[in-house]
This record gives C-alpha cells, sequence and structure tokens, in this order.
C-alpha cells in the first residue's frame, strides 16, 4: 500500500472522523479513537488537530464544501428556470444523499445537534448555513422568486426538519411520499411571485 502524503492523511483523518461521528455519535470521537480507526498515530491526531472540537469544525467545514460541490453540480446540470426545477433538484440531491450514505447523513446532523451546545462548532454551521442559503437564493432568483434571500432561508430548516425526522423514522418512498410534496406546498405560491 502507497504511503500517504500529508494532505491525503488529513483529508482520510477526516473522512474516518465523519464515520465515527455517524455511526458512533459525537461522543465516541476523541484523537485516540480517530488514530485507531484511521490507523495511524496517535501523534498524527494531535499534529493535525489541536482538539476535539478541531476535529468536529474540520468535520463540519468537509460537509459544507462538499454538499456546496454537490449541490452547484446538480444546479448546473439542469438550469433552474422555475420553482419546479428547483424542486427536482433538490429532491434528487437529497435522495442521492440519502440512499448513498445514510451514516454521513447522520453525521451530518449530529454535528448540528452539537453545534447547538458548541460556541465554536456554531460558528462553522453559521458559515455552513450562509453557503447554501447563498446559493439557493441564486437558484430561486434564476426561477423569477422575488426576496429569493428570505424564501431561501426558510427553505433550509424546512429540509433539515425532513431529513432529521426521516432518519429517525423512515418513511418508505420518502421523496415521493413526503419531500416532493412539503417542497410543492411550501414553495407553491413563490412561482407566484415571479417578477416580470
Amino acid at each position: 500500500m502507497a504511503r500517504r502524503s500529508k494532505g491525503e492523511r488529513f483529508q482520510h483523518m477526516i473522512s474516518v472522523a465523519i464515520k465515527i461521528i455517524g455511526e458512533e455519535g459525537v461522543d465516541a470521537l476523541s484523537h485516540r479513537r480517530l488514530a485507531e480507526r484511521a490507523n495511524v498515530p496517535l501523534g498524527s491526531t494531535t499534529y493535525w488537530f489541536k482538539s476535539r472540537d478541531d476535529i468536529l469544525t474540520q468535520a463540519l467545514a468537509r460537509f459544507a464544501a462538499d454538499e456546496s460541490v454537490a449541490l452547484e453540480h446538480g444546479f448546473a446540470s439542469l438550469r433552474v428556470s422555475t420553482v419546479d426545477d428547483l424542486i427536482d433538484v433538490l429532491a434528487g440531491y437529497i435522495a442521492r444523499i440519502e440512499v448513498e450514505d445514510r451514516g454521513r447523513l447522520v453525521a451530518h446532523y449530529a454535528l448540528f445537534q452539537e453545534a447547538s451546545r458548541n460556541p465554536t462548532l456554531r460558528k462553522a454551521l453559521h458559515d455552513w448555513t450562509e453557503q447554501w442559503v447563498t446559493l439557493l437564493a441564486e437558484q430561486l432568483a434564476h426561477a423569477g422568486v422575488k426576496d429569493s434571500q428570505r424564501h431561501a432561508r426558510v427553505l433550509m430548516p424546512l429540509l433539515d426538519g425532513l431529513l432529521i425526522n426521516h432518519l429517525a423514522d423512515p418513511v418508505d418512498d420518502f421523496g415521493e411520499e413526503v419531500l416532493r410534496p412539503a417542497l410543492r406546498l411550501v414553495c407553491s405560491g413563490w412561482s407566484a411571485s415571479r417578477s416580470d
């Protein structure tokens, strides 16, 4: 097996930290546990991460970067010109992440919960939320929705709430039975507010 570069080792440890959070919970994450699961010396974890909060913050930053890229790709692949287009992109994106890596989604919301008690994480979460709001507001504006920033701020907690509920109490065919109807219900009046 080829030896990882320093940057690759750091990224590997972040990926493993996310797995630990998703599989074992935030409380299970420590330098020692990360070293064991990542198969690296304990000194590597303490070199890259000054504290447990640093590991959590870096994991949250990775989520933000990965999700922004994935969502931007989804928007780029389908030019959003209506609210229905936006619903299609969001539903497709959420269906993909919900099926492909449930553990990662669990970790995502475990970090949200941890941020409610941890001021260091709260700042990182705020920055991530602002990235999403900006991206959603841009797409809502493309769809002709007035006051797209305010509408994007409504959409964010709706998506989070739906996903948290689905993780705790899964629904068969979540996308068609819950997600799309909820998005249509919330967004139905927005298309009528198109600017001329």
